[in-house]
Order: C-alpha cells, then structure tokens, then sequence
C-alpha cells in the first residue's frame, strides 16, 4: 500500500530527521507538487507529521514512531530495489 517514490519519503526522512518539504523534494529531485501528493497520504497514515520551522510559515517533516516502524518493515525490500 505504498508506492516507491512514498517508501523514498520516508526513508529520506528517517535518514536526515526533519526536513522542510523545499529540501526535501532537493534531495529527492522531486517537483515541490509531486511531493505534497505523495506526502499526504504518509502524514494521513500517521507515519510523517509536521512540525513547526523556522517560522509560523514555514514546517519540517518528520517521522513518527509508527513511522519508524513502517520504515523497519520495508527497509529490506527498498534496499534490494535500489
């Protein structure tokens, strides 16, 4: 139930920590837009959350624990598609 550019989310944000979505999608060399659709559905399954940046305008994505555990359970799949 989660797509490969979503398990690349998560992975990417368990391994830097919180990153705002702007440095995020950088690093993923993914469209600002093509991340917010696949971060919805991450941060509705509980496994990102949002919290709060620099600024009131501004915000970084982090994992939860369940989050943790997700990325637990398909870190050897991911690993052996890379």
């Amino acid at each position: 139930g989660v797509s490969v550019a979503q398990v690349n989310v998560l992975v990417a944000v368990g391994h830097s920590g919180p990153l705002a979505p702007t440095d995020l999608s950088a690093a993923l060399v993914m469209d600002k837009s093509t991340l917010s659709r696949d971060v919805a559905p991450l941060l509705k399954a509980g496994w990102l959350k949002k919290v709060p940046g620099a600024d009131k305008r501004s915000h970084k994505l982090e994992l939860t624990t369940a989050g943790r555990e997700k990325v637990a359970a398909l870190v050897p799949a991911w690993r052996a598609a890379q």
